[in-house]
């Protein structure tokens, strides 16, 4: 397969995996959960799902584990939100990783 052809098959599977998460979200609780198209809005803002505050969550679905501490740098999070890496390893599992930072401050919303 060309180089064009397979980062288009993976850019096609990142979008379907953001799609597929969003779906899962609606049916917990965010009825608002959608791809975030940054190219719509000509901003960057380093997450890829809108309506699923308050949290911020950009989606990877590839064989290698992401950089997070790149990804959570990239996020552009309110001092209230928490910043969440939403890993799919095709065929071994899906993930979510967050800052030890917010998985406290969640913990402590919660309890």
């Amino acid at each position: 397969m060309s180089k064009s052809k397979q980062g288009k098959n993976n850019r096609r599977k990142g979008h379907q995996w953001e799609r597929d998460l969003a779906n899962e979200l609606k049916k917990i609780g965010f009825p608002e959960a959608c791809r975030h198209l940054e190219y719509q809005t000509h901003q960057a803002r380093g997450y890829d799902l809108e309506g699923t505050s308050p949290f911020k969550i950009q989606c990877k679905n590839s064989k290698t584990v992401p950089n997070f501490e790149t990804v959570f740098e990239e996020i552009d999070a309110e001092e209230f939100e928490f910043k969440v890496l939403a890993y799919k390893k095709p065929n071994k599992g899906k993930y979510a990783i967050m800052p030890m930072d917010d998985f406290l401050r969640l913990l402590e919303d919660l309890l």
